[in-house]
């Protein structure tokens, strides 16, 4: 057994790198759809950076689910757009991912939908795997009866957390929205989120071709995933509404950031997608689009805030330190106990571990 003072180093290193390696692999994805190389490097930094957007832990080996579930978001919109990569590495991204999260049987339908009237193995390839990982997913569940916790959401308030979160944080960015929100109030930020899909919807469509059903799906996927997500752990928001602000370390966070990283991410493929014919423009036209790829890659780098430290942990650490002198005076021998909790928005868990479990042979 290794070491738990080993933990950080595994964690952080293995999460570091799956984070990274799903921007690249989103990248790759947007390049395969057609997208130009500013318009990749948008839906690049989205699902490298969305994850771990607001106050969430973003080099934690646990976390990445959601880096894995936004780059499956892009791949789809890129499949249904006519990207065509090899069925091998199709299969890797999507057995690994889908044995991460049970979230991928969300966009089943639609690549159901998709796939039956092409008829190709690849697309053959891609409906079985996804089916079978949920279907692992789902068993899994059934066997360990993870329940969805306490608490009820209603329509309304789904639609409003969807709207202000998802819709205008994907617009302006996760420290904008509170902003947003106290100016406008509740009806203004509904206007605004509808005003920002009514423009998003219209630019989709007047593209034309495979951006019409990848702006179709991302209105789909946008909801469902982040439907899903409260209906299945109303208790993760329930104590955060309207609009997900909780007050940690003396600072306003927005709580929940994770579960608003594919729907926004799916949102911004469609975004850059529909602005892709003016990258091709000559003149005047390329440049104001290379401008406006260039300003909203700002926003989103400074407006997702990416918090690699918080205070809340410092109280683990000092247990931990303290635990460690101990083993070290008493030569090993004893065992450790290591209490951990977010006080007032998480309960506490406990840890027993032996000396040597905990940090290792002690030196003589």
């Amino acid at each position: 057994t290794l070491p738990l003072a080993w933990t950080p180093v595994i964690y952080f290193t293995a999460a570091a790198l799956i984070g990274g390696l799903s921007a690249v692999v989103a990248g790759r994805c947007a390049r395969g759809m057609g997208l130009s190389v500013p318009g990749s490097f948008v839906v690049s930094a989205a699902v490298l950076i969305l994850p771990g957007a607001g106050w969430e832990v973003p080099v934690l080996l646990t976390n990445v689910e959601w880096y894995v579930i936004a780059v499956f978001v892009v791949f789809v919109a890129s499949w249904i757009a006519g990207y065509r990569p090899p069925i091998a590495w199709v299969a890797v991204l999507l057995v690994a991912g889908g044995l991460t999260s049970p979230l991928f049987v969300v966009s089943l339908p639609v690549i159901a939908v998709i796939a039956f009237p092409r008829r190709d193995r690849l697309d053959l390839a891609v409906v079985v795997l996804v089916a079978c990982t949920a279907a692992v997913q789902l068993s899994a569940s059934l066997v360990w009866g993870k329940g969805g916790g306490a608490g009820h959401w209603s329509v309304f308030e789904i639609i409003r957390e969807y709207a202000v979160r998802v819709v205008v944080g994907s617009a302006v960015g996760a420290r904008f929205v509170p902003r947003v929100w106290d100016a406008l109030g509740v009806a203004g930020t509904l206007l605004l989120a509808a005003i920002i899909l009514a423009l998003l919807t219209a630019a989709s469509m007047r593209a034309g071709g495979s951006t019409r059903l990848v702006g179709a799906y991302a209105l789909y996927a946008s909801v469902a995933y982040l439907a899903v997500a409260i209906v299945e752990r109303p208790h993760f928001f329930a104590g955060t509404l309207p609009i997900g602000q909780v007050v940690i370390d003396h600072r306003i966070e927005l709580w929940d950031g994770r579960y608003m990283a594919a729907p926004a991410t799916v949102l911004i493929v469609t975004a850059v997608c529909s602005a892709e014919p003016l990258f091709r423009r000559p003149g005047a036209a390329r440049l104001a689009a290379g401008c406006a790829a260039a300003l909203f890659a700002a926003v989103l780098v400074v407006n997702f805030p990416v918090d690699l430290h918080h205070d809340s942990y410092a109280h683990w650490e000092t247990q931990v330190h303290a635990q460690q002198q101990a083993c070290s005076e008493h030569h090993g021998r004893g065992s450790v106990v290591i209490v951990y909790g977010i006080p007032t928005v998480n309960p506490s868990w406990k840890i027993r571990l032996s000396c040597r479990q905990a940090f290792g042979p002690t030196r003589s």
